[in-house]
């Protein structure tokens, strides 16, 4: 791949993942204000934009991995660091997303009990 073409398709994939991401903060604001089905929308809007990052990623990986060459492993190399950094930051969103799971189900059993107490 030319440089040229190199640039327009890095800056094609950094505009559309950068989209995307535009796209997850709204949604977050959405959930925030409790409006669940517009957040959905949002959520759907960065997923087509994330797929369309992606397979141009791909369609650059499988190119350059044909031709196996130095160029083509550092390509490689540089992609399995990016996947690492991801999924690491999902472990970590994971991670809080347990603790704020934890902390509701408590107060909602709390709810719960003081409610049942209420009852007898």
């Amino acid at each position: 791949m030319d440089l040229e073409l190199q640039l327009k398709t890095a800056m094609k994939m950094i505009s559309l993942s950068g989209d995307g991401r535009c796209q997850i903060q709204t949604a977050l604001n959405y959930m925030m204000e409790g409006k669940i089905d517009a957040a959905a929308d949002e959520l759907n809007k960065a997923n087509e934009l994330i797929k369309e990052a992606h397979i141009i990623q791909t369609q650059v990986i499988q190119k350059a991995m044909a031709k196996e060459n130095k160029e083509s492993a550092e390509l490689l190399f540089a992609h399995a660091q990016d996947t690492l950094m991801t999924i690491n930051s999902e472990y970590n969103a994971a991670v809080q997303m347990m603790a704020m799971y934890q902390l509701l189900n408590a107060r909602l059993c709390r709810l719960e009990d003081a409610l049942f107490e209420k009852d007898k």
